[in-house]
This record gives structure tokens, C-alpha cells and sequence, in this order.
């Protein structure tokens, strides 16, 4: 019985954990600036707000505002009057973090969360 209660406690631990670090995650990206920079040289800055909506700017002045959403580790964005994408995104990032990983088309894109807009 004990094996039990401490298998359920673990479960309850290991969930708790998982949502501190998704919140952490988005509490970085909010208020602050991910930038998107792509091998052939373009680079998207977006603003992500905690009341769930993002404005997006791509290098070539081009604005796009919409709302996301946050299930697991994967990010979705709307765009007003568009599609939905949806991408996986790493759960502990901060601000002043680096990584890289797959964009369209498989290249590998560099991302990066910068502190303030």
C-alpha cells in the first residue's frame, strides 16, 4: 500500500513540476522579444502577451497581430484572419537563452528570447 501512495505522490510531483516549467517558459516570453533568425538572413522579432495575444514583425516591416495558445510544448499561433501553426518549443528558456531548431522547410532556424520589446 505504501508502493502505492508513493507512486501517486510522484505522479502529482512530476505533474506539478511540468506546469512550473511551462509557466516559467511563458512568463519569459512575455514581456520580452523572440527573435526568429533564419539562415538565408531574415529574422521575425515577436511579442507574445500574458492575456494570450502576439504581435509578429518580419524584417520586411510586414505586421501581424493574433492570439496563441500553449498545450504541452507545443505553441500554436493564429494570426487575425489566418491559419492556424503550431510548433514545439523547448519548456526551459529564459530570457538571454539561445537555441536552435527546425523552421519551415527543415532549416534550422536560430531562436532567441531577448529581455524587454
Amino acid at each position: 500500500m505504501g508502493s502505492v501512495r508513493a507512486i501517486s505522490f510522484l505522479v502529482v510531483l512530476t505533474s506539478l513540476c511540468a506546469t512550473a516549467v511551462v509557466a516559467n517558459t511563458m512568463d519569459a516570453l512575455s514581456g520580452n522579444t523572440l527573435i526568429v533568425s533564419r539562415p538565408h538572413g531574415t529574422t521575425t522579432k515577436v511579442f507574445y502577451d500574458a492575456d494570450k495575444t502576439y504581435s509578429r514583425l518580419e524584417q520586411g516591416g510586414s505586421k501581424f497581430k493574433g492570439v496563441w495558445s500553449l498545450a504541452g510544448d507545443v505553441l500554436c499561433q493564429t494570426p487575425t484572419g489566418g491559419q492556424k501553426e503550431c510548433f514545439k518549443i523547448p519548456l526551459d528558456k529564459k530570457a538571454g537563452d539561445t537555441w536552435t531548431q527546425p523552421g519551415d522547410g527543415g532549416a534550422i532556424d536560430t531562436i532567441s528570447i531577448k529581455a524587454g520589446r
